[in-house]
């Protein structure tokens, strides 16, 4: 594997990923390696820190209502850098409306109930009549918000069908007022 070919692939925009696929490294291992030869490996400016045909996929995939997660998944690149991009190219990464965000929660609960449509979540029988209140707020793992919402499950399927989490405003460190006084056990 030559260094110079990955020099290449480097300065043409190829990922921190790909060019440490190629040369058969880690990519914290391939991140050492640029420190030790930037000649070989330039720094780059950060509008060009994941290839310019990532960006592009990734800005089109935003403004088509993707989370980050999403766009990851498509272009197999981590969710962290997509998200370092966005902060540092904001302009091509509008911020979303509040209106958006609910809108785009309720379509995906709306596909959770269609999947699960022959094992509609049922509330466990332990659980109270504010537990079956919460079901149409309820919010599946990946929109659950840990730093601002309730992570109490309000259902319980078999495994492997998700369950539904309260969703909440947090009260406590982790659920919301109701959930929160439940969860203190009284000696």
């Amino acid at each position: 594997m030559s260094m110079v070919t990955a020099s290449n692939m480097w300065k043409a925009g190829g990922t921190t990923q790909e060019v440490a696929e190629y040369l058969g490294l880690t990519e914290r291992s391939f991140y050492r390696a640029r420190k030790k030869d930037p000649e070989l490996f330039p720094p780059r400016d950060n509008k060009s820190s994941i290839a310019q045909k990532h960006l592009t996929k990734a800005c089109s995939l935003w403004n088509e209502g993707k989370s980050i997660g999403e766009i990851s998944k498509v272009i197999g690149i981590s969710a962290n850098i997509i998200g370092g991009v966005m902060q540092r190219n904001r302009d091509m990464f509008p911020k979303r409306r509040v209106e958006e965000k609910a809108r785009n929660a309720n379509a995906k609960r709306a596909l959770f109930y269609e999947v699960n449509a022959g094992n509609p979540p049922k509330p466990k029988e332990k659980y109270s009549v504010y537990d079956i209140s919460r079901l149409p707020h309820a919010v599946t793992l990946m929109d659950l918000d840990t730093k601002r919402c309730c992570t109490w499950a309000v259902t319980e399927h078999p495994k492997g069908v998700d369950n539904l989490f309260c969703g909440e405003v947090k009260a406590g460190k982790n659920y919301c007022r109701e959930h929160q006084t439940r969860s203190v056990r009284v000696a």
